[in-house]
């Protein structure tokens, strides 16, 4: 298997649509029959997390990913903003379409998965379309080759 070198770029259209849905949700927060101090609670909690979302999108975190790679033996490791190299594992919940791929990952210092969502905008063409060729097949065959192994 060749290696696979993905760089991640800020997405622009991620980040319009992830605002647009926090704006959405806080004109139905407006709505709802709840008390003014629940309402900007919640108001006040969506902002900050399509902020930090957005921010992470925008690769303006120390922990954003900048680059994800996958070896000629099929390994994930990907690399932070602040350098750091951590190897990774697909998570099965990981889903891949020709406009978006929302890798699914737990690293070895994470105790939750990560969510890396991947929009054509934000890779190279050629790499994002081997790496959906990889999450789609090369993952299986590799799995059922150490499934054979283990009987």
């Amino acid at each position: 298997m060749r290696p696979i070198q993905l760089n991640l770029k800020p997405s622009h259209l991620l980040a319009i649509i992830l605002a647009s849905a926090s704006a959405g949700a806080c004109l139905i927060l407006t709505c709802m029959p709840l008390p003014l101090w629940a309402k900007l609670v919640a108001g006040v909690l969506v902002v900050m997390s399509a902020a930090y979302h957005v921010l992470d999108l925008m690769l303006r975190w120390p922990s954003s990913l900048v680059s994800l790679e996958v070896n000629s033996k099929g390994e994930l490791q990907v690399i932070r903003k602040d350098a750091q190299k951590l190897s990774a594992v697909v998570l099965p919940d990981s889903v891949v379409f020709p406009w978006l791929t929302v890798l699914n990952i737990r690293t070895d210092q994470s105790r939750w998965p990560r969510h890396v969502l991947i929009p054509p905008d934000r890779v190279e063409t050629d790499a994002f379309r081997q790496l959906r060729v990889w999450l789609r097949w090369g993952r299986q065959a590799e799995s059922e080759a150490a499934d054979a192994e283990e009987a």
